[in-house]
């Protein structure tokens, strides 16, 4: 199960790059006057994941999570081929982005029946791809969302926007892991357990713990609340 991710988190927060490092890195440079022409490159232009900043967290770039080779394995399933996820996939492939995530996030919802790492796979914690889930009918919240991430990456959504997400369950006091997706300009939520797609603001009984996006990992943090004054000294 994933709530061995909690293991992780100390892990993440030795690797993250701090805000000076950012800046020295990110911090035009100054050209002096030159009697040459000076040599003009420009990178190749790449566009930058989103910032999951969701249910009212603050995300913060991290370094990497033991889970992360794995999740780049799955992410990267050649799902061209024939299996139980073909035809839905053919079939969503010309609707509306809206249409497509939630008709996907139905479809997986009912084709995998809940169970745990243990039962299916006989280890603590696995995360599946989407063919070893899809193919077994079986597997645990993350597996859920894995499948609908590669389901949507496999349908023409950009890998770039799509984003796996564990959270602490605020009412069931356990870890959860959620698909996120962002789809015309705001993020939509995939749980295992509402057909439905959710708002990124509809999910009051979450607290997000780390993101995983394409190429990035993010753990969440919260601002704090203003206290009281300090009492004016005499």
């Amino acid at each position: 199960m994933i709530s061995v991710v909690r293991r992780w988190l100390p892990r993440l927060a030795e690797t993250g790059v701090g805000l000076a490092a950012l800046l020295a890195v990110t911090a035009a440079p100054q050209i002096a006057q030159a009697t040459i022409a000076p040599f003009r490159y420009t990178p190749p232009r790449r566009e930058l994941p989103v910032t999951p900043d969701l249910f009212g967290s603050i995300a913060i770039k991290g370094g990497h999570a033991p889970q992360e080779v794995r999740w780049r394995q799955v992410m990267h399933e050649d799902l061209s081929g024939p299996g139980p996820w073909r035809a839905v996939v053919d079939r969503v492939r010309g609707l509306a982005p809206d249409e497509r995530i939630q008709t996907i996030n139905s479809w997986v919802n009912h084709r995998i029946q809940y169970a745990d790492d243990r039962q299916v796979y006989g280890v603590e914690d696995h995360w599946a791809s989407a063919s070893e889930s899809l193919e077994r009918g079986r597997g645990d919240c993350e597996d859920y969302a894995i499948a609908k991430l590669e389901l949507l990456r496999e349908a023409g959504v950009p890998a770039g926007d799509l984003y796996l997400m564990v959270v602490q369950d605020l009412v069931a006091r356990q870890a959860h892991a959620l698909a996120a997706v962002w789809s015309q300009g705001r993020f939509v939520i995939l749980d295992s357990r509402s057909d439905e797609i959710q708002s990124a603001g509809g999910a009051a009984d979450y607290r997000p713990i780390m993101t995983l996006g394409d190429d990035a990992v993010w753990v969440h943090g919260f601002a704090l609340a203003a206290g009281p004054s300090a009492p004016a000294s005499r």
